[in-house]
């Protein structure tokens, strides 16, 4: 199934067998131009092409967070520069929170 795809910032070792399965690097993470001036392209991302104006995306992310700000979720990606990630962010004593960042 996963051949279609193409990786960003492939990870060291993934597992394709019945899901998709893989360890994030430390440090990695998609945000571009906050207000504090962070920006960063270095999270891992499977990409497929989608040539319609319209579809449904849906994914089921397992995560096991072990640090404040890990988090797992959903990339659509034109370029660097045009893109919407969705994610949960794991917020070490404090309560988790849905994400949206471009």
């Amino acid at each position: 199934m996963w051949q279609q795809y193409t990786w960003i910032n492939e990870p060291r070792a993934t597992d394709v067998r019945e899901r998709l399965t893989f360890k994030t690097e430390a440090d990695t993470d998609f945000w571009r131009n906050t207000h504090y001036g962070f920006n960063r392209m270095t999270a891992h991302a499977l990409l497929t092409d989608v040539s319609t104006e319209q579809f449904t995306c849906r994914a089921t992310v397992e995560m096991k967070p072990s640090h404040t700000y890990d988090q797992a979720g959903i990339l659509l990606y034109v370029n660097d520069d045009h893109w919407l990630k969705t994610s949960i962010e794991y917020i070490q004593d404090f309560q988790s929170h849905f994400q949206i960042g471009q």
